[in-house]
Order: C-alpha cells, then sequence, then structure tokens
C-alpha cells in the first residue's frame, strides 16, 4: 500500500460502538473517524444482511496534520506534485489560483473501472467564490516521476490552506439498506442513507451525494469533503477535549463544501460543486 492506511482496529477500541450511540453520534458525512467507525460498526454488526448487497468499492481518506513522506501522496495544501518548470495556474488578470488539494490514485487501481489520464490529480480554486463556480475550479493530472516544485517557486495567494497528509481505508458501500434495517431503529435514529454509503473525502466510481444529480452515464472519480476533523484532533466519547476541528478548511473558504470530479461518458472529468 502506498498510502499509510488507517487501523481501523484501533479506533473500532477506541470508539465503541455502544458508547457512541450511547453519546448520541450519528454516522453521517465522513468528516472525522467516529462516524466512519460508526458506520464500519454497524455493517459488522448486520454483516449477514449486508452480504446479500452488490458491494460498491470505495477508498476513503482521513486527515493527519502534516506533510507526507511523498510529494505525490493523497494531502491538502502545502507544496503541490507538479513540474517545476509548468506554469502556475492563474485567473483571467493573472492573479494564482490557490492549491487545495491532491488525491493519489496508486492505491485505487482496482477501485475505478476506467482508465484515468494519470496518477496523481490535483485541485486548484480560484478563491473562495471557486466554490460556488464549478468554472472557477481547475484539475490538474500529472505522473508520479517528476522534477516537482519547490515551495519557493509556489506564489502566495489570497487563502492560507493548512497542510494534511491523507490515510486511506479501502471499503464499500451499497446502494441501499438491507431490509433488515429499513424499518429499525437505525432506519429512523440515523436515515437510511447514513448508514448504507459514505460521503465525505473519498474515491470511488459510484457515490451518494446530498444535493448532486449524476447523469446515469457519468462516473464519479473522487470528492473532497472541507469539513474534517484530523485523527489526532478526535474528540474523546465524554467530550472532554474541543480540540477537533481547528483550522478547518471550511472555516477557511466559509462554506461546507463538497468537490466531486465527474468522468462523462465521452471520457472529460469534469467539476461540480455543492455547498451543505
Amino acid at each position: 500500500m502506498t498510502h499509510q492506511e488507517i487501523d481501523i482496529n484501533y479506533w473500532k477500541e477506541k470508539y465503541p460502538l455502544a458508547e457512541l450511540k450511547k453519546c448520541g453520534a450519528s454516522p453521517g458525512t465522513i468528516d472525522g473517524i467516529k462516524p466512519l467507525v460508526m458506520n464500519i460498526a454497524v455493517q459488522e454488526e448486520y454483516s449477514d444482511a449486508y452480504e446479500k448487497l452488490e458491494k460498491l468499492p470505495v477508498d476513503i481518506f482521513m486527515w493527519r496534520h502534516g506533510t507526507p513522506q511523498k510529494s505525490y501522496l493523497t494531502k491538502i495544501g502545502g507544496v503541490p506534485h507538479r513540474p517545476n518548470n509548468e506554469p502556475w495556474p492563474v485567473d483571467e488578470v493573472g492573479h494564482p489560483f490557490t492549491f487545495l488539494c491532491q488525491f493519489c490514485f496508486l492505491d485505487s487501481k482496482g477501485t475505478l473501472p476506467f482508465s484515468i489520464p494519470e496518477d496523481v490529480m490535483l485541485i486548484f480554486i480560484k478563491g473562495k467564490d471557486a466554490l460556488y463556480d464549478s468554472d472557477e475550479i481547475k484539475i490538474e493530472w500529472w505522473p508520479v516521476n517528476i522534477d516537482c516544485i519547490s515551495s519557493q517557486k509556489c506564489p502566495n495567494t489570497n487563502l492560507d490552506i493548512p497542510e494534511y497528509q491523507g490515510e486511506i481505508f479501502k471499503t464499500h458501500h451499497s446502494s441501499c439498506l438491507p431490509e433488515e434495517l429499513e424499518y429499525s431503529d437505525f432506519e429512523y435514529e440515523y436515515t437510511l442513507h447514513n448508514i448504507s454509503h459514505y460521503q465525505g473525502s473519498l474515491i470511488s466510481p459510484t457515490a451518494f451525494i446530498d444535493n448532486f444529480d449524476f447523469d446515469n452515464n457519468e462516473k464519479l472519480v473522487c470528492c473532497f469533503y472541507t469539513q474534517l476533523e484530523a485523527l489526532e484532533d478526535a474528540t474523546p466519547l465524554d467530550g472532554t477535549s474541543s480540540s477537533g476541528w481547528s483550522e478547518n478548511i471550511s472555516d477557511i473558504l466559509g462554506e461546507v463544501v463538497t468537490i466531486a470530479i465527474i468522468r462523462s461518458p465521452l471520457g472529460d472529468f469534469n467539476v461540480l460543486t455543492a455547498c451543505d
């Protein structure tokens, strides 16, 4: 595995399902480790029911503060993985775009059933207003082996994005809830979609994202969700610490936003955005 893997057993031991339910936690969008643990624990508790459903691959990313060991790995902020001599993307008057994040697909070869231009994809945004206009978001694709740009050559922009490194958890989701749960307390307590499939920062050809209307022939490539709780900021179940959500990307951008990269039937790659 190229990325650091999430040790889900460690987190399940730290956040038992019974305790998560007792403190009112919800699966919801995967913006931190507790919703992920809750989803996995529920699926394991009802494993016989879930085994009957079609399994759809999904690679979920959680975040840690800091810089990954390799420039091409999945990350937020910092120095993008792009060639040293490549002109930086700018707007119509020459102002530089802000590097937001990048996804590395080396560990996702079996997740996507189609080819992608290169193994690393970068997302740049014009500014906060870009979140409402996908035309003001740029994506770039680069191979792993390049002479990468240095931090000294990265321009200053009007947004200061803190740096995080991605950790991966490879799993699957399903397009519906098992019949055994459809009319149970879970369905009423958490809503159907929160347990049956994932929303968050992820790589998957199939996702079920609120506020997006995909064409049947379009395929999801990946999503970046701006609300996050870094793994080392995960709060105890008793609520004694409130360190989570510091330096949140959604606070910097002024909105909680999902940025989705979509593959069209013609093989083009396009950007969609939706605000919570």
